[in-house]
């Protein structure tokens, strides 16, 4: 049997590892404390991922992409560590602002609008649409042009990442699903169960074992495990 637990060797150490999995707030009312993997920085989490991705070959691919969502912090690791990667916005997240901004334009029926806004996306890149956005922003007022002016917002500054009609054109990957899809199957689906909380370690071991699990490997890696006496 793995033993993924801890030895308590005293009740000291017992009250302790209990108090670090409840948080009290400023009213001084306690609630669990849900921990889903290796609490650290994000600069940590860019270096163990270039280090990780050097080790699957990283330097010697012809073509790198970095692709995410808009969060600047993603694209923060990007300029650090993948710098030389061609950075791709993802295609979902990209579509969720203009979902946001067709409703508030065409409350009643967002469809024709959206569709029309996203083919510009994917024919003419950032770079059409943004075009198209801002030949109707002089017509709108109010709540339509602020909800116009935040996706113009979020786009413009983005155009070197949203050369989508070059990126199809190469056969690329305009979108995250998969990465989000594993991320889902790796951590969601075995560490957010029902009255689940986690460690730090536990939650770092018990992710490991599920990779194994998700990778196929599991049969061999129990075979080649080594547990300490």
């Amino acid at each position: 049997m793995l033993r993924l637990v801890h030895d308590v060797g005293d009740a000291a150490e017992a009250e302790r590892l209990a108090e670090a999995r409840r948080w009290r707030d400023e009213k001084e009312h306690w609630h669990k404390r849900v921990i889903w993997g290796q609490e650290e920085d994000f600069l940590s989490f860019a270096a163990s991922l270039y280090r990780l991705a050097c080790r699957c070959g990283y330097r010697q691919a012809e073509e790198k992409i970095f692709a995410a969502d808009g969060d600047e912090w993603c694209w923060t690791i990007h300029q650090k560590y993948f710098a030389d990667a061609v950075g791709v916005l993802d295609w979902y997240h990209a579509s969720e602002h203009v979902w946001a901004c067709g409703k508030v334009l065409q409350p009643e029926d967002a469809d024709a609008w959206v569709n029309q806004a996203l083919e510009l996306l994917r024919e003419g890149g950032g770079e059409g649409l943004l075009n198209w956005l801002l030949g109707q922003r002089r017509t709108l007022r109010g709540k339509k042009r602020q909800a116009l002016d935040e996706l113009i917002n979020y786009i413009q500054p983005r155009l070197d990442r949203t050369d989508y009609p070059d990126y199809r054109s190469r056969d690329w990957q305009i979108g995250t699903g998969m990465i989000e899809s594993t991320a889902k199957q790796l951590v969601g689906l075995r560490l957010k169960g029902p009255g689940m909380h986690w460690c730090p370690h536990g939650a770092t071991a018990i992710t490991a074992l599920r990779a194994q699990d998700l990778n196929g490997r599991w049969h061999s890696f129990w075979r080649n495990l080594v547990l300490n006496a």
